[in-house]
């Protein structure tokens, strides 16, 4: 007579203490396990339990590898993730894996260009599969950038000018050896600045 066990659902339930909790759920699955006790966005006890858009995905990505399948519609993950963080209020981290804010988002200038050439560069799964929509390019990150480096080239360079008007208007009152001491400070100065490459002044 076969063991009671064989007949059943094996089931793992694994926590997030050691940030390996969907590793473990997928080793369970891959081991034999029929059935991943998990949650949206990971909620639990201490550091939480397995994520459901984590091992789902996990298995949709490697099924054949895991001899796992799953019918969960995936499309619905990123709002599903949103309604329960709206009322349980846990706020979902930025970086989480499938349904944080930058999870399909692009900031980096390498990423951006290897996406658009070519989107499976660095995205191994489409955002609309979990409904994230399209990939963010976050072009407007480099034209801050951009206008930062601007905004302080002319400041160092409006700096420049009312010193030197400074430095003329004194000029004919300093005695000689201030006068030297005077310019000699201001070399340094500008020295200082234009060793940084921000504020390179024409």
């Amino acid at each position: 007579m076969s063991p009671t066990w064989i007949k059943a659902t094996l089931s793992v339930h694994c926590h997030n203490d050691l940030g390996m909790a969907t590793a473990l759920s997928l080793a369970g699955v891959e081991n034999g396990a029929g059935q991943i006790e998990c949650t949206i966005n990971g909620l639990g006890e201490r550091a939480g339990n397995t994520a459901m858009e984590e091992v789902v995905m996990g298995i949709k990505m490697h099924g054949k590898e895991l001899n796992a399948h799953t019918d969960i519609n995936t499309r619905e993950f990123v709002r599903a993730s949103r309604l329960v963080s709206s009322i349980t209020g846990f706020i979902v981290q930025p970086n989480k894996a499938i349904v944080g804010a930058n999870a399909f988002a692009h900031s980096s200038g390498i990423h951006q260009d290897g996406v658009i050439k070519a989107r499976d560069t660095y995205e191994i799964i489409d955002p609309r599969e979990v409904g994230a929509g399209q990939a963010l390019l976050f072009f407007q990150l480099v034209l801050v950038a951009l206008l930062f480096v601007i905004v302080l080239r002319l400041w160092a360079i409006t700096l420049r000018d009312r010193l030197s008007r400074i430095s003329i208007t004194h000029s004919s009152i300093l005695p000689t050896r201030k006068k030297k001491y005077t310019t000699r400070i201001l070399s340094r100065f500008w020295a200082s600045m234009a060793a940084t490459r921000l504020l390179t002044i024409p």
